[in-house]
């Protein structure tokens, strides 16, 4: 009779995490895999915020930032989403992480203005559907960054995204 080799602690863990993707999120992403396709990962938390599911979102690009870091499109989201839910508190935690990770950013200007933008902030306001549909040129240049098209903003934002 076969023995059967005992599942690794590793495999075991990975196999705990699909299982908890899968149950959590509905429709995409379906395993830890699929969190490595950032252009997806960004349409999906996209479609989640859009349908009023902002801690879905949130979670969502908080699990591929921390799984694939060295993506920075995932970090930039990550920022917008806490702007466009004015989370001032979750705005400042990513933009200390995300500075701390990419020092060197070509985005540094852009993400601070739009930090003070938020800090300075005092009226609510609801996102519109849709991200980032609205005048903030700081926040225009962040989603122009993550979707590397063109969008209409302040000239010298333009050329930072440039």
């Amino acid at each position: 009779m076969a023995q059967c080799s005992p599942i690794s602690p590793a495999l075991r863990a990975m196999q705990a995490r699909d299982r908890y993707i899968h149950a959590r999120f509905p429709g995409f992403p379906r395993s830890a895999r699929d969190l490595a396709d950032v252009p997806a990962v960004l349409k999906a938390a996209a479609i989640y915020f859009d349908d009023g599911l902002v801690e879905l979102a949130r979670e969502l690009l908080w699990m591929a930032s921390e799984s694939h870091g060295g993506a920075e499109a995932l970090w930039l989201a990550r920022l917008e989403l806490a702007f466009l839910a004015r989370d001032c508190e979750d705005y400042a935690t990513c933009e200390g992480q995300f500075l701390e990770r990419y020092p060197f950013t070509q985005h540094f200007g852009a993400v601070r203005q739009l930090g003070d933008d938020l800090a300075n902030e005092a009226q609510c306001w609801t996102p519109p559907k849709g991200w980032l549909r609205h005048s903030n040129p700081s926040a225009a240049c962040l989603r122009a960054c993550l979707l590397s098209a063109p969008v209409i903003a302040h000239p010298a934002m333009q050329k930072a995204a440039a």
